[in-house]
């Protein structure tokens, strides 16, 4: 069959339709085609070219999950409203080798900062497990949301962009709405991490002013970016967060080496009973809180779309998911056994500020956290972009709605920066919370419901392994929420009795002079 002509171009009216957030297909079928066409020609159909004025770069990967920067590619899904959708190009380019390096980028960021300290706490064997689980579950998942995107683009011959996509395509106008929800949340949630993680480091590199003066600091500058409509500057800016993210493991690999050479910090002379016995006297309730964090690493579940649509071939999109995973998890388990190995006790939570004794601070440790904050620094504004792009979905919002939406979101975020500095006790709320929704629940029901929607349901032994998931999940959703609420509210009563013991000595001081 000959390719579509002119006249299967999208109308003008069509093209309104795309941007008020109704995507339709832009193939319409040609009058000589009969209503029992396969579903092959449908697919075809969606590998038309579109004309474009000029052709931008692939990748510029920038973070969405936490971690990195979502790049280029990720940013156009949110540029798509500002532009005519004639100009839209619909054909990947990318290779294999270079969608997996692109998804490697998103995973790897501030999730790393913890491993060290996740290790001491449940032990190298278990941590190492726990770790492995993790990876094979993200992987697993992945496949599972490509699938469900292939399944959906191939009964309904429209192109995925998003998530909410997605979620209409599967459950309706429903769908739609919680799927944009808890990825607004997410992105909320990811945000107010950040403002405590880079609050943290900035302190590190220069103290005073003391960490609440920095936090505010970046406030300000954060909220003089939310009010930024054009995605150009975030573009351009963008390759430096993934520069930083990737520069992560050479200060933590050299502290850790520093670490064990240092008399100053205690040994851990059996490294194999960090955390108990082999690991095995961890508390059972803890390892879900545990769980997600390391989840919070993997799992690309929200540009997996964007990937795939970027890929050349999109049958190797497996492929390219199981060797961003393979590198990844390799890669954190390497950072993970190093920093138990090397730190022992003395990491607890972010491990930048581990890096310093009583001698003073680490050279390591001066690194880490300036590529830490020059990576955040270009996050955040993206992230909060991203976020306020997304809005637009849900139709024509007031300026002075508008104005006051993206001051609350970004005072917010600052506030419980400001309120709870307490990183590794957040992020596990974090997770539990809106990590696990997005990398595990998504997932599962986007799979099921599209496969019963294609008319090929799961079998009997896949709906049992995706139950054993969903419990897994929902244990992390409501028991592992449980234990990090815990464990916050522990650390917040143990600063709260070292402040009333610091005022107290300061006290009896005053009282002898």
């Amino acid at each position: 069959l000959e390719p579509c002509g002119p006249e299967c171009r999208p109308s003008r009216r069509s093209a309104v339709r795309s941007r008020a957030g109704h995507r339709r297909s832009c193939i319409e079928r040609p009058p000589h085609l009969t209503t029992g066409s396969s579903r092959k020609l449908r697919m075809a159909a969606l590998e038309v070219e579109e004309p474009r004025a000029e052709r931008e770069d692939s990748f510029l990967h920038p973070n969405t999950q936490g971690n990195s920067i979502a790049g280029n590619s990720f940013l156009q899904t949110y540029r798509s409203n500002e532009e005519p959708l004639a100009q839209k190009e619909v054909r990947g380019t990318s290779s294999t080798v270079a969608t997996a390096m692109s998804i490697i980028t998103v995973m790897i960021g501030a999730g790393v900062l913890v491993l060290p300290a996740k290790f001491v706490e449940m032990g190298i064997p278990l941590g190492g497990i726990m770790l492995t689980v993790a990876c094979a579950v993200s992987t697993y998942l992945s496949i599972t949301m490509n699938q469900a995107i292939g399944r959906v683009q191939e009964r309904t011959a429209c192109r995925v962009q998003t998530l909410d996509d997605i979620g209409a395509a599967c459950f309706g106008v429903v769908g739609r709405y919680i799927t944009q929800f808890v990825i607004n949340a997410f992105i909320i949630g990811k945000v107010t991490v950040y403002i405590v993680l880079i609050g943290q480091n900035l302190e590190y590199i220069q103290s005073p002013p003391s960490y609440k003066v920095w936090v505010l600091l970046c406030g300000g500058l954060f909220l003089a970016t939310a009010f930024v409509n054009s995605v150009s500057l975030l573009e351009k800016v963008s390759i430096v967060g993934a520069i930083c993210s990737g520069i992560y493991a050479f200060p933590i690999v050299f502290a850790s080496v520093q670490a064990r050479l240092d008399p100053e910090i205690p040994r851990a002379e059996d490294l194999l009973k960090l955390g108990g016995w082999y690991g095995f006297q961890f508390p059972a309730g803890a390892l879900l809180p545990s769980f997600g964090v390391l989840s919070m690493g993997f799992g690309p579940i929200e540009v997996i779309a964007t990937a795939r649509r970027n890929l050349a071939r999109q049958s190797r999109m497996p492929a390219a998911i199981i060797g961003a995973h393979a590198a990844t998890g390799g890669f954190y388990l390497l950072v993970g056994v190093l920093g138990a190995w090397g730190f022992g006790n003395h990491v607890v939570g972010n491990v930048s500020q581990a890096m310093q004794t009583d001698s003073g601070k680490w050279v390591a440790g001066y690194v880490l956290a300036v590529a830490v904050a020059l990576n955040l620094l270009v996050t955040i504004p993206i992230s909060l972009y991203c976020l306020f792009s997304g809005l637009s979905k849900f139709g024509r919002i007031p300026p002075v709605v508008n104005f006051a939406v993206r001051l609350g979101v970004v005072v917010f975020c600052v506030f419980i920066g400001l309120s709870l500095p307490y990183f590794m006790e957040v992020l596990q709320v974090f997770t539990s919370t809106l990590v696990i929704p997005l990398a595990i629940f998504f997932p599962l029901a986007f799979g099921v419901k599209s496969a019963w929607d294609s008319g090929c349901p799961y079998s009997a032994a896949r709906i049992v392994f995706d139950l054993i998931i969903f419990v897994v999940g929902f244990g992390c959703f409501v028991i592992g929420l449980r234990e990090s609420i815990e464990d916050l509210l522990a650390e917040i009563e143990r600063n709260n009795n070292l402040i009333a013991g610091d005022i107290g000595i300061n006290m009896t001081q005053v009282e002898v002079f």
